[in-house]
């Protein structure tokens, strides 16, 4: 079976893509808000689009040189409120572009290390080889959850679900992260 600390992780990989999912689904209302007309926001949409290629691709030349993947998906998920604390405003369009663009960029750059992740973790890589499944139904998780707090008079609600889940997310990597440093203190003592 797969063990406490790797099932942990895959619960973190679950609640990013939940958190991911939730936001985006509500992307084009979001930018209404924002007082984007319907041209913009499928225009905010093909530019997140874009970022998430670019970051593939530089989650590709940097996985290999950042052996640290809690710290890189610690980062990611600070950035990530912030993107969510902007969104909540409601910012001015060129705002809210910018911070979709960051958005889609942070997407992909976050899945490579999600796979690091679960390979420190569990050496074995049954875990990493549960992480498609994990990413999947987070992403259907996210937006069934988002659906009970949003209405047609208040989308913002998948905002503040998504910061919740983030929350979750950001502490089950963190206590990973404890429980390596006290796994490696009691080793050195030892």
């Amino acid at each position: 079976g797969i063990g406490l600390r790797p099932l942990l992780g895959l619960a973190a990989c679950f609640l990013f893509m939940a958190v991911i999912v939730a936001l985006w689904v509500y992307l084009e209302p979001l930018a209404e808000l924002s007082g984007m007309s319907a041209k913009q926001a499928g225009l905010a949409v093909a530019v997140a689009l874009g970022m998430q290629v670019a970051g593939g691709a530089a989650a590709t030349l940097a996985a290999r040189r950042w052996q640290r993947p809690g710290i890189v998906l610690l980062a990611v998920g600070a950035l990530n409120g912030g993107i969510l604390a902007i969104l909540f405003g409601p910012p001015q369009a060129a705002l809210f572009m910018g911070a979709v663009a960051v958005f889609g960029f942070l997407w992909l750059f976050a899945l490579p290390f999600q796979t690091l992740l679960l390979i420190q973790l569990d050496p074995t890589r049954r875990a990493a080889m549960q992480l498609g499944t994990a990413q999947l139904l987070g992403s259907s998780f996210g937006p069934l959850v988002a659906s009970f707090v949003v209405s047609n008079d208040e989308v913002r609600g998948a905002i503040g679900l998504s910061a919740v889940l983030l929350a979750l997310a950001l502490t089950a990597i963190a206590l990973l992260g404890a429980f390596r440093r006290a796994s490696a203190a009691g080793g050195s003592t030892g």
